[in-house]
């Protein structure tokens, strides 16, 4: 999906890493997306032009502490 299109979607938690626990089963929302190492210096090129996205929760407004690829959420 292109930045554009990311930017705004609510989605929700897929991955089973358990750093993620806290946010599972809710609303978060995408503010934005990068996909070089470039634009974001954590960026993982081994994921082959995947976006890592930041997301803030749709509840609270507060920041997710971290960025998740495109393969970690899906779009609810």
């Amino acid at each position: 999906m292109a930045k554009k299109q990311l930017i705004g979607k609510v989605v929700r938690i897929v991955s089973d890493n358990e750093n993620y626990l806290e946010y599972l089963d809710k609303d978060l929302i995408i503010v934005d997306a990068t996909n070089s190492v470039r634009e974001n210096p954590f960026y993982d090129d081994c994921v082959n032009g995947m976006y890592l996205c930041e997301l803030i929760d749709a509840d609270s407004g507060e920041s997710v502490p971290y960025s998740l690829y495109e393969y970690e959420f899906e779009v609810v």
